[in-house]
């Protein structure tokens, strides 16, 4: 069987979030090694002194694969069609676009790989076509495969939607101590799964959450008009965070906690 049909099938089994390239990296081995764990093989590599608990949720709970996260974040917290026109992201080429399910004209055409995008486009732009910008802009091309899914990963993901995943990633990497260069590789997965186990995950999502809102801060202070998005910033922030039936759903064993 070649490695691009055992991804393809562990993909199916909700343990791979990968693309389906035939490569051998930190994702294929996850999931290789969470398959064998549950069939209560060895796994491929020697286990390190520390491990994070972290659960792929297809394990616990199938209603949170990357797509239906993402789907999960767009009916929680993004609108349906925006025409702000103080709103820089509804502003494509200096034509007001408008954005939708959180996804503006930018991205769109980033997405569609064309360089036109009219305010019509975004108008019928389907939520089912927002997933999929989300999927390939906000997970895959970032390399968020390559992190331990988790409530706090799912943040900082979120965080990637409307701040960049360069941004979200420069920050997360300045919290745990690596060089921020705003990509996500073995070093920064290595030191996040580190700090993960020295701080424990709850721990981790609240020091995550004060660096998420410090930034929305400073963004403030820079243009206080952006004050006015001070409260659903913070609001969605706390939508990650221990206690909240998001993180409750997740079902941690008490190690995680």
């Amino acid at each position: 069987m070649s490695l691009a049909s055992t991804q393809q099938r562990l993909k199916n089994a909700g343990l791979y979030f990968g693309e389906i390239d035939g490569k051998w990296g930190l994702g294929s081995e996850t999931a290789v090694n969470t398959a064998m764990d549950m069939a209560r093989i060895a796994p491929l590599t020697k286990p390190v002194a520390k491990t994070p608990i972290v659960t792929a949720p297809s394990v616990q709970h199938p209603q949170y694969t990357i797509e239906k996260f993402i789907g999960h974040f767009i009916d929680t917290y993004e609108g349906g069609l925006s025409m702000d026109p103080k709103d820089t992201g509804n502003w494509y080429r200096g034509v007001l676009c408008g954005s939708k399910y959180g996804v503006t004209a930018a991205a769109l055409a980033d997405y569609r790989n064309v360089r036109e995008i009219s305010p019509k486009d975004i108008a019928n732009l389907t939520r089912d076509e927002a997933i999929k910008v989300g999927l390939e802009l906000y997970y895959d091309r970032p390399d968020f495969d390559l992190c331990p899914w988790n409530p706090v990963t799912a943040s900082w993901m979120d965080m990637g939607w409307g701040a960049g995943p360069g941004q979200a990633t420069k920050l997360m990497q300045r919290m745990i101590g690596v060089g921020d260069d705003g990509k996500i590789g073995r070093f920064t997965v290595a030191d996040y799964e580190d700090y993960i186990v020295e701080f424990g995950l709850e721990k981790t999502a609240q020091d995550w959450a004060k660096v998420r809102n410090e930034f929305y801060d400073r963004i403030i202070k820079i243009r206080p008009s952006n004050a006015k998005y001070r409260n659903g910033w913070r609001n969605r922030t706390a939508g990650f965070l221990p206690g909240t039936p998001f993180w409750k759903e997740w079902n941690l064993p008490v190690s995680n906690r």
